[in-house]
């Protein structure tokens, strides 16, 4: 049986979404061997067979034995960053900066080994020509580092840059307050907030003129647009400016994840190396069934891209893309990817020059 016909059995108990989105929760569902054979009329087995054809044409034939416990001899997903270094590589032209979750200012104080590891590569970053930026397997977290990451790629003369819009659902009896406090926490404000700067109102008003939401949503259902805003400044203002800067992605990339793909697209220098992410940010919330036996994770907020596209239904596609690699799943052995987006910066560099 081709892989394709199995997957479209495992993929009717995977999520919705992007079509990226599908394909990589029909790829965690596949291992329900039991259920997807009984599903094609497959008879009971204790092992399966696994056929691997290699470029030529040539096959070959694995046994395996089914088990319900996870093997630990391989990598459960595309391999990343360890969070041990080394931060430059051996000339000392290219910086590395393991960004493993979305981390919030509070959690990154609390874990000191992911506050060394980020900051490790940052500092790294200052004296070198390019830099590497490690997404694999990000899946989300706080958009505290959208900010942090971008105040250090924007020249300090730049404009400022609005990175996504949103809408809540709002349903009777839905605290309001409590949904603004929530896309605060998201760094989502009304394009009328007494926050922004007179740059930033003339930026979000240049951006309002030409936004084309992919979907109309009714305004008795839904909230206003909210809008993220960059603006150069900070501690460490411009210090990667005039650097080419890569972000290496794959399809598990979600939610804030997303926003940080998309945050790092609109600006100067970045290229996005990969996979494309998954595609979420709907800020769920839990739902009970009548009965209270289920409660479910729902999506309440649409949010868009700034070029009015939905996140849930496309993700964030790389500028470069890269095709998944079966080293990237082997305990042992190179990070072929990390190596490729490597060369991809180099000739950057490169072509920079001195």
């Amino acid at each position: 049986m081709e892989i394709e016909r199995w997957l479209e059995v495992a993929g009717e108990v995977a999520p919705g979404g992007s079509v990226q989105s599908k394909r990589y929760g029909a790829c965690r569902e596949a291992v329900r061997v039991g259920w997807i054979r009984q599903r094609l009329g497959i008879a009971v087995s204790e092992e399966a067979l696994l056929g691997l054809r290699s470029k030529e044409g040539a096959v070959v034939v694995v046994r395996l034995r089914l088990t319900n416990r996870v093997s630990e001899d391989h990598r459960k997903g595309p391999s990343r960053f360890g969070l041990d270094g080394p931060w430059l590589d051996e000339e000392r032209r290219l910086a590395f900066v393991p960004l493993l979750r979305m981390y919030s200012e509070r959690d990154l104080k609390a874990n000191r080994e992911a506050l060394r590891s980020v900051r490790s590569g940052q500092r790294a970053a200052r004296e070198a020509d390019g830099v590497l930026i490690d997404m694999r397997g990000n899946t989300g977290g706080s958009r505290y580092f959208v900010h942090e990451i971008a105040q250090r790629v924007l020249p300090v003369d730049a404009e400022p840059v609005i990175y996504s819009a949103a809408r809540v659902l709002m349903w009777p009896g839905r605290d309001a307050d409590r949904v603004r406090l929530q896309l605060e926490g998201r760094h989502l404000y009304l394009p009328t907030d007494p926050r922004w700067t007179e740059a930033e109102r003339s930026a979000i008003d240049r951006f309002l003129e030409g936004f084309r939401p992919e979907v109309d949503l009714p305004d008795d259902r839904f909230g206003p647009l909210h809008v993220s805003v960059l603006s150069p400044g900070g501690d460490h203002a411009g210090e990667w400016a005039g650097k080419p800067v890569v972000v290496l992605m794959d399809e598990r990339c979600i939610s804030a994840s997303d926003v940080f793909l998309a945050a790092m697209r609109e600006l100067p220098g970045v290229t996005l190396v990969g996979r494309p992410s998954r595609g979420a940010s709907g800020m769920s919330e839990p739902m009970e069934l009548r009965g209270g036996i289920v409660t479910l994770q729902v999506s309440t907020m649409v949010s868009f891209m700034p070029d009015g596209r939905v996140f849930d239904w496309h993700g964030v596609e790389p500028d470069v893309t890269m095709n998944l690699m079966l080293t990237e799943f082997t305990r042992k052995g190179p990070d072929n990817a990390r190596a490729w987006a490597e060369q991809v910066l180099r000739d950057m560099v490169d072509a920079e020059g001195p």
